[in-house]
């Protein structure tokens, strides 16, 4: 039932660009590292362990909203991208220029957004372009 809903009700409403969706994937995929833990294969089993959670959740007490939820489910996949497998803590003591740029803040979890958001600006990747502000 919940499946249903997302189809009907996520992808139709936001009117995804199911090309440039299949582009967004392969680039979340190829921005991984290949690192014993923080890869691909975690961030696929978190983002579908909390669409599991989600769909729990909606079926016994709705309470997201379409945009909570495209909003979690992009963050649960795109949570590690580019990890280098080393720690915050790590970065800082050796002065890598993450940590610089980042000003020793959250270094990891600003590099993972920032590399998310670069892949959702390339033109190619955009699947979001056809969605309404509203």
């Amino acid at each position: 039932v919940m499946g249903k809903r997302f189809e009907d009700d996520l992808i139709v409403r936001f009117s995804f660009f199911f090309q440039e969706l299949s582009c967004f994937f392969d680039a979340v995929e190829e921005s991984y590292s290949d690192n014993p833990y923080h890869c691909f294969r975690h961030a696929f089993d978190v983002c579908q362990t909390l669409f599991s959670m989600v769909c729990r959740i909606e079926e016994e007490q709705p309470q997201f909203s379409p945009v909570e939820i495209v909003s979690i489910l992009i963050a649960a996949l795109c949570h590690d991208l580019g990890h280098p497998g080393v720690s915050n803590k790590f970065m800082i003591a050796t002065s890598h220029e993450l940590a610089l740029r980042y000003n020793d803040r959250s270094v990891l979890e600003n590099y993972h957004c920032a590399l998310a958001f670069d892949l959702l600006r390339r033109p190619s990747c955009d699947f979001l372009r056809g969605a309404s502000a509203s």
